[in-house]
């Protein structure tokens, strides 16, 4: 899109395009900035010292935001574009697998929990290895797998894998128990 905007438009508006992509990819970095931080206090702090106050929690939650987001920043300078190109590859099949685990173990209880856990890990590692076999084990310049000569997005191989795992899971555990 930067290339695009750069090369179509005139400077004073691909200026403002490449603004607008800037800007778009700093308010989500944010949020999850001050999540990671609220997170970190709440679940991994606040259980060893149970007598802070929320004034502390709200001091070291703000550190440790800013902290995360210095060692993104850096990270995004360190890191080769072609780095970048394959984690955004690999980024969305890797929540795409993850979200059955995650929604499906909010929104009911009739599925069962060890299942959702092999489900995901299993898809997980299937749809890695997929993209890589798919590349032939070299750079990552797609996420699509070929099956019966029609390209499908691995991603959505990974999730029927998934769901396919944690319904024989929950069939057997279900079987099991009667």
């Amino acid at each position: 899109m930067p290339a695009l905007a750069l090369t179509t438009f005139p400077q004073w508006f691909a200026a403002l395009v490449l603004l607008g992509i800037f800007v778009g990819g700093l308010v989500p970095a944010a949020i999850m900035a001050i999540a990671q931080a609220n997170l970190l206090v709440r679940n991994l702090i606040r259980p060893f010292y149970r007598n802070l106050s929320p004034s502390t929690e709200t001091t070291i939650a703000k550190w440790a935001s800013a902290v995360f987001k210095f060692i993104a920043l850096g990270f995004v300078f360190a890191t080769p574009m072609t780095y970048a190109i394959e984690l955004q590859l690999l980024g969305g099949i890797i929540i795409l697998t993850t979200l059955p685990a995650v929604f499906l173990g909010l929104l009911t209880t009739r599925l069962d929990k060890y299942s959702l856990i092999v489900g995901w890990f299993v898809s997980l590692i299937a749809s890695i290895y997929l993209v890589l076999y798919a590349n032939h084990f070299k750079t990552l310049t797609t996420s699509t797998y070929s099956i019966y000569g029609h390209p499908i997005y691995i991603g959505m191989i990974g999730l029927a894998i998934n769901l396919a795992v944690v319904a024989i899971g929950t069939g057997i555990r279900l079987a099991l128990h009667k």
